[in-house]
This record gives structure tokens, C-alpha cells and sequence, in this order.
């Protein structure tokens, strides 16, 4: 049984960026990265943790960009080139994503991409527009599997670390069903949350997994991005490449563009050599990466970062706003 009601994380180290109010945030091996990997196994009988497709290993350089990225099926698009050009340039560090946001915190990473919520926090100095990961609605993105009515809800299992779709589903409930149900920390959800739960909040590779497993019997599946799209008409950006060096800003933004492209470009590739070392068969990985995700940000998708922001506030996830406005 938990023994604590999810609260956004208090500040842990001190930014470097006079813009940073918040700071970072401690990290343990619990949480969304642990619900992902427990999802995982249990749905492909493969741990993910030894995937040989997530550990491109690149030898660290102190004149290197060190760039931080998070071991997900759904970040693998963004990746794509820098993991298929070994660039003495670049070196790729692979970690969760409060991992990536506590090493950008301390200067040891250049970039990382890190969940959108937490530069609204205050990680880091400033975020790319152009490539990012952005949620479309449909199953299999950010999920909510849920044994009772939405407007019924009351206590919700989330990962310590499903950073901005907790966010967004506190948003999205008190919206559009009016109700606050206690979001509460639950670090292993791979078993049967029913006896606990009337629900468990899942994104990412746990997401993925439950759709390829498929609902218990008497459990709704209800697509969260989708109901962002009904409450706010914007898109979801659910992670940015965030950095702290103004300096490097054109060369990252060549070299994560150009990955990004070719990311794009391979899909149909990626899914395949994904598919090889896991039980995922490819078409459904194709189908996955095509259209529960797109991996550009631009006006719209700024539009919708900022709508995320003011949910936040409204509903105490964030205490400062930290977006200019226009």
C-alpha cells in the first residue's frame, strides 16, 4: 500500500539558469521507469533493461556534446540518426528521464530530453522548437486503465516519475468529469492494482505493452492524450530537448534535427530492428511510432505548451509560470 499522495517534486539542487525557480529532482530506480520495465517483461517475456537496441555505446569526450536521452520505444525516432552515425562529436548517455533532468541540472549533460513538465519546473535553460515528442491521441499512448466511471474515480496509481501525463491527467479529469481523485505513488503496478485502485495511470513502453496484452476483463482503456485534444484543441508536447549552453544552440540544433529526420524517415526500419530483439511484431511498432506519436514542435505545439503550463498552475501541479507570453 502507498503511503503518500503524489505532490510535484520539491527542488533538490540549485539550477544553474538565473530563469530556473525550482530546480531538479532526486531520482530512485522506482517509479514510471520501473512500471515500463515490470509492463514490459511481463507483455514480451524480454527485459528492457537489455534491450540491445536501446545501448548504442559511444565513448565519452570532455569536448563531446553529451547528449541525454530516455531508453523509450517512442523517443527512438528522435535518436535515430545519432544512433546510426557514430559522430566523435556526440556522446549519448542513456538514462530515465529524472535522471536526464538531474545530470543537465549538474553540468553533466549538454542537452537531454526531458519531460516538458519539468522545464516548466524549471530544468534547464532552454528548449529547442522544431524536434520533440509530441502525444496524438489513440491507444497506446498515454493510458488510463481504469475499472470504474471516470466521473467516479478516487484513487489513481501513477509512477513517482510519469511526469507530465500526471499532469495532464489531473488537468483532463477536473475538466471535463470534475473530479480530484488522490493520485497516489504506487512503485510496482505490474501486478493487480484492482484490490487498491480504481485505476493506474500508464504512458510510454508500459503503455505500449498493455495495448499489446490487451484489458482485464471488467477495465476501460481511456486514451488521456484524446481527452487533452477535447479539453484544450492543442496538441500534447510530452518532452523537449532542453539545454543550458546558448553557445551550442546551432549545433544542436543540426545534429538533432537532421536525427530527428532521418528518424522520420525510417519508421518502417526502426520498428523492424526494434521488432528483432523483442516481441513486438513490427507493423504493430510501425503503427505505434506513426500515430500515437509526431516528433515536431512548432507554433501549435508551442500553443499547446503553454496551455499546458496554465493547467498546471490552475491546478497547483506548477507554482510559477516560467513561458514568456505573447
Amino acid at each position: 500500500m502507498p503511503k503518500e499522495l503524489w505532490r510535484p517534486p520539491q527542488s533538490a539542487l540549485p539550477c544553474p539558469a538565473a530563469a530556473c525557480r525550482n530546480g531538479n529532482i532526486p531520482c530512485s530506480k522506482s517509479g514510471f521507469g520501473a512500471i515500463s520495465e515490470q509492463l514490459l517483461a511481463a507483455a514480451t517475456g524480454c527485459d528492457a533493461r537489455r534491450w540491445p537496441v536501446f545501448h548504442v555505446h559511444v565513448e565519452e569526450d570532455v569536448s563531446s556534446i553529451r547528449i541525454g536521452v530516455p531508453p523509450f520505444v517512442s523517443s527512438r525516432p528522435l535518436v535515430y540518426g545519432l544512433t546510426r552515425n557514430v559522430n566523435p562529436d556526440v556522446s549519448l548517455v542513456y538514462g530515465e528521464p529524472a535522471v536526464l533532468a538531474d545530470k543537465l541540472g549538474r553540468g553533466d549533460l549538454d542537452v537531454a530530453l526531458v519531460p516538458s513538465i519539468e522545464y516548466l519546473r524549471g530544468t534547464g535553460s532552454f528548449f529547442l522548437e522544431g524536434p520533440a515528442k509530441v502525444a496524438r491521441p489513440g491507444q497506446g499512448g498515454i493510458t488510463l486503465a481504469t475499472q470504474r466511471p471516470a466521473d467516479e474515480l478516487r484513487r489513481i496509481a501513477v509512477g513517482e516519475y510519469c511526469r507530465t501525463p500526471i499532469a495532464v491527467l489531473r488537468a483532463v479529469l477536473a475538466e471535463r468529469f470534475r473530479v480530484m481523485p488522490d493520485l497516489l505513488v504506487e512503485k510496482n503496478t505490474g501486478g493487480d492494482w484492482r484490490e487498491s485502485y480504481d485505476a493506474v495511470l500508464m504512458s510510454g513502453d508500459a503503455a505500449l505493452a498493455h495495448q499489446l496484452t490487451g484489458s482485464q476483463d471488467g477495465v476501460e482503456c481511456i486514451d488521456v492524450t484524446g481527452l487533452w485534444n477535447e479539453v484544450t484543441a492543442k496538441p500534447l508536447v510530452i518532452a523537449l530537448w532542453v539545454y543550458n549552453d546558448e553557445r551550442i544552440h546551432s549545433d544542436l540544433i543540426k545534429t538533432l534535427v537532421t536525427s530527428r529526420d532521418l528518424g522520420v524517415q525510417n519508421l518502417s526500419r526502426l520498428a523492424d530492428g526494434i521488432a528483432q530483439t523483442t516481441q513486438f511484431e513490427s507493423e504493430h511498432l510501425y503503427g505505434y511510432l506513426s500515430q500515437c506519436w509526431s516528433y515536431n514542435m512548432g507554433q501549435e505545439e508551442l500553443d499547446g505548451l503553454r496551455a499546458l503550463e496554465e493547467y498546471a498552475l490552475q491546478y497547483d501541479v506548477l507554482r510559477e509560470a516560467r513561458l514568456e507570453r505573447v
